[in-house]
Order: structure tokens, then C-alpha cells, then sequence
């Protein structure tokens, strides 16, 4: 009777195993670039034969998985609905959504259990794909592996658009910036954070050695305008109702940071990086949007819009 009961748990096991498996290739998969069979297989610690019997699995359950030119993704579930549409939410998704939430008049559990869901969700980062193409996908999924298990890493040829050269950098990579377009590491031989564009990665080599430098781990600012940077300038804008409604359309996080004065009019206090993100959406809306502070930002757009002239009016 032991013996029997001994072999059920065993079985109750290696089933749990296989589903948490599949579970985790469900996952991989939700991108919208998908993935090779050779990379799950490597990264699941199981054969390409076992991977693609997984894949066979999902197919018999309903799900669409599609493959092109060797990579492989669920495009759709249900009736065409997508399945990274019920995994994953940005932060600016999350951030509407917590508006939507905290709205409702009414603190019962369900706001209650509605928050702490979004919460869980707002810092998932199981499904991190950034639009980019198939190849650097393969990077953004190895280099999360990497944070999770506090690894270093090497990208190999990563692009520099500062010194216009194309080396192997030795990494411990911790965090990424908003819509995973850019990786936040510490490079140990400049004893230094800094931040690298992840279509600049070729490949990502995730080495044996744990991190060494976490206590130096540090990310910069990251601005409403998507900008990150060292720096964290004061700006302040006189904005109109529409200007104001087109700056939370485009960028929600700027919502915190929006007051009506005495006059009915929209005031952006916040703080940037830089002036790219920012001098982008005043010159856009150059008769709706007045620089209040600094000066120097009236002066980069000034320059911007003079190079303009000069580059194609003339």
C-alpha cells in the first residue's frame, strides 16, 4: 500500500513538473516575436524534441502558435484574442488602469482585491518584449534571466553611438528602462551605471559568475517623457485643455503632475532628464503651449526649430 502510494506522488510529481513546463513555454511564447526552439531549449534545461512535443500540446488546447522562419509564438487564443493582452500591462497601462480603479466610489473588498491585482501585475515582468526585431528578443528574454538570477553578462558587439565602435562589454545587468528599450547594468571596468540600447545588443552571453558590484547597482531618472538620464531638470509649462489632454493621452504618467490654476488654465510641474523629450511635445503644439521655466528650454527649442529652417526651408 506504501509502495502504491509512493508511486502516485511520484506521478502527481512529474505531472506537476510537465505542467509547470508548459506553463513556462506558454509564457516565452506570448511575445510578439516568439521564440527559437533551440533558445527554450536551452533556457528550460529540456531536448528541441521535448520543446516542440510542448508545442504540440499547446496546439491540441486551443492555442494558435505560429512559426516564422524559426521562431515560434501564440498568436491568438479564443477567438483571435491575443494572448500577451492577458499577460501583461505596461506601466503607463497599469497607471490607467489604476485611475480607472481608484475612481469608483466604493471601498469594499472588490476595490480592495482589484488594487492588489494590478499591483501584481504593474511589476510582472514574466513577458518583457519591446518592439523590436525577432533576434533582439532572444536578447531581452536572456537578459531577464540574467536579473533574476543575479548574473553578469557579456553583450557581445554592442554598438556605441558615443565612441562609434563595436565591442564586448562585460555587465551586470539589474534593471530596464521603460518599454525594456534600454538595459540599466554595471560595467566593471568604468566602475559605472550605465544604460544600453537593447537593438544595439548583437547577442547576450549570460556567464557562470554571480553579480559582485549589487550595492553599486543605482538607475538614473526616467521622466514622463520616456527620457532617462543622470540629470532631473525643473520644467514648467502653461498648457490648454487640449494640449493638456493630448500630454496624458500620449504620455499618462503626466497626470500626477497637472494642476488647474485660478484661471482655468493646465500647469505642468515635473522634472526631465533632458530637453528631447519635452522640447518634442512643446514644439508640436507650439500655439498651445507656453515654457514658463527654464529659459534654456525656450532656447533648445528655439535652436531646434532655426536648424529646421535652415535644413529644409531654405
Amino acid at each position: 500500500m506504501e509502495d502504491g502510494a509512493d508511486l502516485n506522488s511520484d506521478s502527481v510529481l512529474i505531472e506537476q513538473a510537465k505542467f509547470e513546463s508548459i506553463l513556462r513555454l506558454l509564457i516565452q511564447l506570448s511575445g510578439p516575436y516568439g521564440r527559437t526552439i533551440d533558445g527554450l531549449a536551452g533556457e528550460m534545461g529540456k531536448s528541441a524534441r521535448t520543446i516542440r512535443r510542448y508545442i504540440q500540446t499547446l496546439r491540441d488546447c486551443g492555442f494558435v502558435v505560429e512559426s516564422n522562419e524559426s521562431y515560434f509564438r501564440i498568436v491568438e487564443f479564443e477567438k483571435g484574442r491575443k494572448l500577451s493582452d492577458l499577460l501583461h500591462f505596461s506601466a503607463e497601462e497599469s497607471e490607467l488602469l489604476s485611475r480607472a480603479i481608484h475612481s469608483i466610489d466604493f471601498d469594499g473588498a472588490l476595490k480592495e482585491s482589484l488594487t492588489k491585482k494590478l499591483f501584481s501585475l504593474y511589476n510582472n515582468k514574466l513577458v518583457p518584449y519591446a518592439i523590436v526585431t525577432p533576434e533582439k528578443s532572444e536578447n531581452i528574454v536572456a537578459l531577464c534571466e540574467a536579473i533574476r538570477q543575479k548574473k553578469q553578462v557579456r553583450l557581445i558587439d554592442y554598438s556605441s553611438a558615443h565612441s562609434s565602435s563595436t565591442t564586448t562589454r562585460l555587465v551586470e545587468p539589474f534593471d530596464f528602462t521603460v518599454n525594456y528599450i534600454q538595459l540599466w547594468a554595471y560595467e566593471p571596468e568604468s566602475a559605472s551605471n550605465k544604460y544600453f540600447k537593447i537593438a544595439r545588443i548583437r547577442s547576450v552571453e549570460i556567464l557562470d559568475r554571480g553579480w559582485q558590484f549589487e550595492a553599486k547597482h543605482q538607475t538614473a531618472f526616467t521622466d514622463i517623457f520616456r527620457m532617462s538620464g543622470p540629470e532631473q531638470i525643473p520644467v514648467k509649462l502653461k498648457l490648454s485643455m487640449r494640449a493638456a489632454t493630448l500630454l496624458q493621452e500620449e504620455y499618462p504618467l503626466s497626470g500626477q503632475f497637472l494642476t488647474q490654476n485660478a484661471h482655468a488654465e493646465w500647469i505642468l510641474e515635473t522634472t526631465v532628464c533632458s530637453f528631447e523629450g519635452v522640447g518634442r511635445f512643446v514644439m508640436g503644439l507650439l500655439n498651445e503651449v507656453e515654457v514658463l521655466q527654464p529659459g534654456s528650454l525656450e532656447g533648445f527649442i528655439e535652436t531646434k526649430l532655426s536648424s529646421f529652417r535652415k535644413n529644409h526651408l531654405s
